[in-house]
């Protein structure tokens, strides 16, 4: 009877906090609502080079969007050299192998 007393006691108690962690899982994607599209802004911004402006109407969710996006931006920043670096190399070898040809 004393491991079935416990039994439950624990369990309710670990339901207990999973229902606490459950709500605070829930509560941080509806408190950023709004960047479920936003996100997709930000990609597009980032690819054109225009900023979002539509942003600054909110003040403290740019603040903690900035936060999120920094990291996001330098990955944007070392992925576009990258690219670049890549497209720079694909030109290179292409014009070589132009000069190459004309050389034949």
């Amino acid at each position: 009877m004393h491991a079935n007393n416990g039994g439950p006691q624990s369990a309710g108690h670990s339901s207990d906090h999973n229902a606490h962690h459950h709500y605070h899982h829930q509560h941080s994607p509806s408190s950023s609502s709004g960047s479920g599209s936003d996100d997709d802004l930000d990609a597009e911004a980032a690819q054109s080079g225009h900023p979002v402006t539509v942003v600054f109407e909110e003040p403290n969710w740019v603040e903690r969007h900035l936060r999120k996006t920094k990291a996001y931006a330098i990955a944007q920043r070392a992925f576009d050299q990258q690219e670049a670096m890549e497209a720079a190399e694909a030109a290179e070898s292409e014009a070589i192998g132009r000069m190459r040809e004309q050389q034949a």
